[in-house]
């Protein structure tokens, strides 16, 4: 893999280009490589801090590392940890015409698993040097939002994307998920139940429209139902849980009872196989606000207040279901204790 500093170190941030593969921005401007931005303490190889990897969101089509830099580097910097933050390639060209059966779809449009191969490279990237910048690469977490919270948990649960470029499972103590719905691709599809946006578009332009022999035009992104079904499941978290996958998961997510309950039938899945988690909820719906919307919920990580003003604040019996008791920003710091990273 050929690897490139793209700029130079300043105070404490690097931005590097893990990747020379040309591709289409979330403007559709062409760029030559794909990046990271490593956020270090300026500490060196004796260091041997905890790592944080990121993974924006955006429906796999849009989006980029730049609007995860917030508050997010400095939060997780002052927690003791190497943050990093990444991009990939996007799921483009896109459309969202579906009215003359996808004519003007692109059938080689970027899809899945280009992603999640992305963040697997760039995880074999922090791998081989993260400790110049005064990381451990034995000591990796992920955290991501919306989509990117689905790469974040596909990358911890079908671990086949990152052993095949030679990252070691063992080498990924957790995966924080932050509000994400997309656990099985094909009930995203037919559900289409999200506060990401429109599930089913979203999950057909990454993924692929369904095969359909007879569909007048001819468009198709596979030659049957077989491979169709099969990439649906590569691409599902939900059918990847077993006793060697990643062994720590933070799973956060808002949203109606169903939308919460597919995230308790997760977690309920990774308890079955022995695998160590924490639940944390934050109820909206029932004429209820939320204590976040979708966007504030990766937002407010690490910000100088843990909530809005004016949200949500929960009753003792949602507390009793199991409502956070405090904010996001505290339950991580709160979990990466308890799990013994920081």
């Amino acid at each position: 893999m050929s690897i490139s500093i793209v700029s130079t170190n300043v105070g404490s941030q690097v931005g590097v280009s893990y990747s020379f593969t040309s591709h289409l921005d979330r403007n559709d401007v062409t760029r030559p490589t794909i990046s990271l931005n490593v956020h270090h303490l300026n500490e060196g190889p004796s260091a041997s801090r905890p790592v944080m990897v990121c993974i924006h969101g955006g429906g796999w089509y849009q989006g980029d590392k730049n609007r995860f830099e917030d508050y997010k580097p400095k939060y997780f910097n002052e927690l003791g940890m190497i943050f990093v933050n990444i991009n990939y390639r996007l799921c483009r060209p896109i459309s969202a015409d579906v009215s003359n059966n996808y004519a003007s779809w692109n059938v080689n449009r970027v899809k899945f698993p280009t992603n999640v191969q992305d963040c697997a490279n760039a995880l074999r990237w922090v791998r081989d040097n993260i400790s110049d910048y005064g990381g451990d690469p034995n000591n990796i977490s992920l955290i991501g939002h919306s989509s990117g919270a689905h790469l974040a948990l596909l990358l911890s649960t079908n671990t086949d994307y990152i052993n095949a470029v030679g990252v070691p499972t063992s080498s990924i103590k957790s995966c924080i998920a932050v509000d994400t719905s997309f656990l099985n691709i094909s009930s995203s599809i037919s559900d289409n139940e999200s506060t990401e946006g429109n599930a089913a578009l979203l999950c057909r332009n990454a993924f692929g429209v369904e095969y359909d022999a007879s569909r007048p035009g001819g468009f198709n992104d596979f030659s049957s139902t077989t491979e169709q079904n099969n990439t649906y499941n590569a691409g599902s978290p939900d059918q990847h849980i077993s006793s060697g996958i990643v062994t720590n998961f933070l799973l956060c997510i808002q949203g109606d009872a169903n939308r919460r309950n597919k995230m308790i039938t997760f977690r309920d899945s990774l308890q079955t196989a022995g695998i160590g988690n924490s639940l944390c909820l934050f109820f909206a719906g029932n004429g209820l606000s939320a204590t976040y919307t979708h966007e504030e919920f990766h937002e407010y990580i690490g910000a100088p207040v843990d909530k809005p003003s004016g949200s949500h604040v929960p009753t003792q019996n949602q507390l009793n279901q199991g409502h956070a008791d405090v904010g996001i920003s505290t339950f991580i710091s709160r979990y990466l204790t308890q799990i013994g990273i920081i």
